[in-house]
């Protein structure tokens, strides 16, 4: 009877009551036990009072490796950056384990650094850019009797014996191959960038220009390439890779490797030094005060040099410290260097002829302007046509010419004065070089008479060394200096002979056989006779003291064997081959080569040899510097000093060495 007097709503409100309770208590559970409400968002990772400082000291030592591994952090930033973390490290010991945290989303920025902003993602990963090549090295040679300073090698960590800096080698006989290339910086830049180098790892940091040399054989096939060492009077030598230690997960480095780490990079990462590592000083140790042993002129490189971005360098500027020889030119409008009608290029009016009539000289303004604007000299040609313009004793009817076609290739101008106006800046930001950076070496382990070919490659230093975390290959860690591609091998070049044996006679009735001796020695060509037996070695003595060596054996002779002659000059269009009979002889040389030697063929060579002497000494005279002094910048090798009596060490060694009067009558040439 009692349950019939409950209500509906009686009857069923405890279960609702239960329902709420039980569902209460459950959510309860969930958010206490299962879920930690104290839980912080860093990194988008939820983290717990426990966790919570260690993530903080996590992310300050990845912000701490990123400062320290930047380029030019501000003092200020480093020490700020250092007290933060040592006070993290101070609050978190011991962590609070009941730390109330608010849920909002934590993620430090990271301060920026000198080359930009650093990314916040740490871990980006990079794979080592390729290292582009230089152009085709462009050779040229030549020789001297000189005095080099002798090489000094220093390594990462060792100081420099600053009492050896001027130590000198003897003089001696010099005979080089030197070549001559561009390294495209800028391109070697954006290669960093796409393979997301960080902006203050993109500087190119050249360690090394790295040459090798092949040598063509008889046959006329090439040798196998060796690597030579090109002349520098400073080089720095260092390990290609570094010890590293694994632990853990991580490569990390050896204190005394990021210390040799740290030095390698203090040594190369100057202008100064990156100038002299790519181009070596050589031209200047030619120089000698006394004007006829002045060697200097022997060393010579191209005028301009093509990058290959398609731009001209021109390597006749001041900063490249080049001294260049041309002939003096009498043509009326030429300037002191020889191309005629270069009075504008020169420097305007004040280098032109005066008394050639105006419109002579538009003329030839025009012709320089048009031809350096076919070789896209925009700067060139736009400073010849305005000292036209800007003439005063011309008429508007004769600046015309000059004005139309500064109107028609006014775009152009302007474009290359903003190019120009960039290059400048960019170097005024202290970049370790211009975009397009020449190079030279200049091999000084050639032998006369030999064929050779180059190429050449940089070695630079690897910003990422020893940066696990940054490296996308983990055999990468440890490589310090990274070789670049090869460039072309050069065309090939002969070294010219510092011998010549000539056949003079081969007696009919079998006597001994006549020969002569030329040797270019101590800086001038030396001459001697000798009368010779099969068997005996080809040399011949100038004096009981001194003896000029072939470097050979005469095995065989014939008083009479066929020659075919060429007829007509060298650079005639017109010849013929005749054949005669005349004398020859067979030797064999100091490498086993077998040489045959014929009168008439020697008489022929003798001549050759001789006009080519005779045109190497009158180009000596009649050469001379474009300017008078060596450029700022060029180091002169030291003065000779002369003892009392006004004649310098260096004549007196080489009296024994000076023409005399033979007994024929007929007198050998001087030293130049």
């Amino acid at each position: 009877m009692a349950k019939q007097n409950v209500t509906y709503i009686e009857r069923h409100v405890e279960k609702i009551a239960a329902g709420t309770a039980g569902a209460i208590l459950l959510f309860v559970l969930v958010t206490n036990l299962l879920m930690n409400h104290n839980a912080a968002q860093i990194g988008g990772e939820a983290v717990g009072p426990n966790e919570f400082y260690n993530k903080i000291i996590e992310q300050a030592d990845v912000a701490r490796r990123q400062l320290d591994g930047a380029s030019e952090v501000p003092a200020d930033l480093a020490a700020k950056s250092d007290q933060l973390r040592q006070l993290l490290i101070a609050t978190a010991k011991p962590p609070p384990k009941d730390l109330p945290v608010a849920a909002l989303p934590l993620n430090p920025a990271l301060p920026d650094v000198a080359g930009g902003s650093m990314p916040t993602p740490v871990n980006v990963q990079v794979r080592l850019a390729e290292i582009l090549p230089p152009t085709q090295p462009i050779l040229s040679n030549g020789k001297a009797f000189a005095r080099l300073m002798t090489p000094r090698v220093q390594q990462p960590g060792v100081a420099l014996d600053v009492s050896a800096t001027d130590d000198l080698m003897n003089t001696t006989d010099l005979h080089w191959v030197t070549g001559a290339a561009v390294f495209p910086r800028k391109a070697q830049r954006d290669q960093f960038a796409a393979a997301k180098y960080l902006s203050d790892r993109q500087e190119v940091i050249v360690a090394e220009v790295r040459v090798e040399r092949r040598e063509q054989m008889p046959n006329g096939q090439w040798a196998d390439s060796l690597v030579v060492q090109p002349y520098a009077s400073r080089r720095i030598a260092a390990r290609a890779m570094v010890n590293t230690l694994t632990e853990g997960k991580d490569v990390i480095l050896p204190e005394e490797e990021s210390r040799y780490i740290a030095d390698l990079r203090q040594l190369l990462y100057n202008r100064e030094m990156q100038a002299a590592i790519l181009r070596p000083e050589f031209q200047s140790y030619l120089a000698d005060p006394n004007p006829p042993d002045d060697d200097t002129i022997e060393w010579q490189i191209p005028r301009t040099l093509a990058a290959p971005s398609g731009a001209q360098i021109d390597m006749t500027a001041p900063e490249f410290a080049v001294q260049f020889f041309e002939e003096e030119d009498k043509t009326p409008g030429a300037r002191p260097g020889g191309r005629p009608g270069a009075g504008y290029a020169a420097g305007g009016e004040a280098g032109a002829d005066a008394t050639l009539p105006p419109a002579v000289r538009v003329q030839r303004a025009v012709k320089q302007a048009e031809e350096a604007i076919a070789q896209k000299k925009w700067l060139d040609a736009q400073k010849i046509l305005d000292e036209i313009i800007a003439s005063s004793d011309l008429t508007d009817a004769q600046k015309k010419p000059a004005d139309e076609l500064r109107r028609r290739n006014l775009r152009a101008f302007e474009d290359a004065e903003k190019r120009a106006a960039r290059i400048d800046l960019a170097q005024g930001e202290d970049l370790l070089g211009p975009d397009d950076d020449p190079l030279w070496f200049t091999d000084i382990s050639v032998r006369p008479g030999r064929t050779y070919q180059y190429r050449a490659c940089l070695v630079v230093f690897n910003q990422y060394v020893g940066l696990s975390s940054r490296l996308e290959n983990p055999a990468d860690v440890g490589k310090l200096l990274i070789q670049g591609q090869w460039s072309e091998w050069s065309k090939a070049i002969t070294v010219p002979a510092a011998k010549h044996l000539f056949l003079t006679d081969v007696p009919r009735d079998g006597g001994r056989v006549s020969i002569e001796l030329w040797e270019w020695k101590s800086g001038t060509w030396l001459k001697a006779g000798a009368d010779l037996s099969p068997g005996q070695a080809v040399r011949a003595a100038r004096n009981p003291k001194d003896t000029i060596d072939y470097g050979g054996v005469l095995v065989s002779a014939d008083p009479l064997r066929t020659f075919v002659r060429r007829t007509g000059g060298s650079k005639s269009e017109t010849f013929k081959y005749v054949s005669q009979e005349t004398g020859a002889a067979v030797v064999v040389n100091a490498e086993g080569q077998i040489e045959e030697h014929f009168v008439a063929e020697s008489a022929d060579r003798r001549i050759e040899v001789n006009r080519s002497i005779t045109e190497e000494r009158k180009r000596r005279e009649a050469l001379k510097p474009q300017t008078g002094a060596v450029p700022a910048g060029v180091r002169q090798a030291p003065p000779i000093r002369t003892p009392p009596g006004g004649r310098s060490m260096r004549d007196r060694a080489l009296d024994e060495d000076r023409p005399r009067e033979s007994p024929r009558g007929d007198r050998t040439r001087g030293r130049r």
